[in-house]
């Protein structure tokens, strides 16, 4: 059996991140990977799965000193291991190694934006953009949209790879016959102005229960917890997330602040897992997926600042007896796993 190339994956997070994991499982068929993690957390277990070596560097990713570790090891690596290729998630990050494009052919892979966050899109900060942007072989966005934020000139070697879920990840989905009650799923990083408002709102409407998992971010959404209806599960796999989507909640709940660029124009996880396990979204009309939401029909669509909890769980009551009607097959990452190796050969 012919030897697999290397290649070197680097994140800021412990390889527990969603999108990472489906990296990660794809990349690995055809490298043999050396994982990055940028972070103070315990390396995901599920990273050795699929990387031959983990090397983690233990600070924040928004300490300096997490950098010059970084690069440090990376000439490292390059002695040792003799390795060519490099593939890292995010702006900041390669913001930091971009001389590093002398010695490894890099994939830039953007989830979220630096520079969308700081509302500099298109052809502003050419500067900074041409380290960042200029010195990477290729570029990776999850959608259109963002592709159409970037510089022309860097468009031309940007691939779109969207964060739709795993086939094998996929339960089967099961609709609830509780007519009059409501179960929401409220999953990912929990903050009051990402979703939590219009939990808690939901939460006065003593039919409404809601199943939540994953990262709080403010004394707002551990005050949620307290809740009799508000059940916490703590940090879980998205393959348990998925489950609980397809078999115990009846919507999703995706609403994000509509305060930088970055919010507004996301590609969030739980709309495609949504739509795959064939549950509705509840989603607010400042982020621009919501009108995608909107056209197919796939969950209720509101105003983040203006809307009344008990219209909201009568729209839900009703829109739970709809069958969402989409081709589901066109929205799957395995149909992106071609693409994302080859952006490596």
């Amino acid at each position: 059996m012919k030897k697999k190339e290397k290649l070197i994956f680097v994140v800021s997070n412990n390889g527990s991140d969603t999108r990472v994991i489906k990296e990660l499982k794809t990349l690995s068929k055809k490298y043999d990977l050396l994982f990055i993690g940028i972070t103070s957390r315990r390396i995901d277990n599920i990273v050795a799965k699929y990387a031959f070596k983990i090397k983690r560097i233990p600070f924040s990713h928004k300490n300096i000193f997490a950098y010059i570790f970084l690069n440090f090891l990376l000439l490292q690596i390059k002695v040792f291991y003799k390795i060519k290729k490099m593939h890292v998630v995010d702006e900041q990050i390669w913001f930091f190694l971009f001389h590093n494009s002398l010695i490894y052919d890099t994939v830039l892979d953007i989830y979220d934006s630096y520079f969308l966050k700081l509302n500099l899109h298109g052809e502003k900060a050419q500067t900074i953009k041409s380290m960042v942007y200029g010195t990477a072989k290729k570029i990776i966005v999850t959608d259109k949209e963002r592709l159409s934020l970037l510089p022309l000139k860097y468009q031309k070697k940007t691939y779109i790879i969207p964060n739709y879920p795993l086939k094998s990840d996929l339960p089967r989905t099961k609709i609830s016959k509780k007519k009059d009650k409501l179960t929401v799923g409220y999953f990912g990083t929990l903050a009051e102005k990402r979703g939590g408002e219009i939990v808690e709102k939901l939460l006065l409407n003593s039919n409404t229960k809601v199943i939540s998992a994953g990262w709080i971010a403010d004394s707002f959404s551990m005050s949620l917890t307290k809740n009799v209806n508000y059940c916490f599960l703590g940090e879980i796999k998205q393959k348990e997330v998925l489950d609980i989507v397809a078999n115990k909640v009846d919507f999703l709940m995706s609403c994000y602040p509509e305060n930088n660029i970055n919010n507004i124009y996301a590609s969030p996880n739980k709309i495609w897992d949504a739509l795959a396990c064939g549950k509705p979204i509840i989603i607010n009309d400042g982020a621009k997926i919501s009108s995608f939401v909107k056209e197919n029909n796939l969950g209720i669509v509101i105003n983040y600042n203006n809307f009344k909890s008990e219209d909201l769980y009568n729209k839900m009551l009703s829109f739970k007896k709809k069958l969402i009607q989409i081709d589901k097959s066109k929205y799957l990452w395995d149909n992106y796993e071609n693409t994302l190796i080859g952006l490596h050969l």
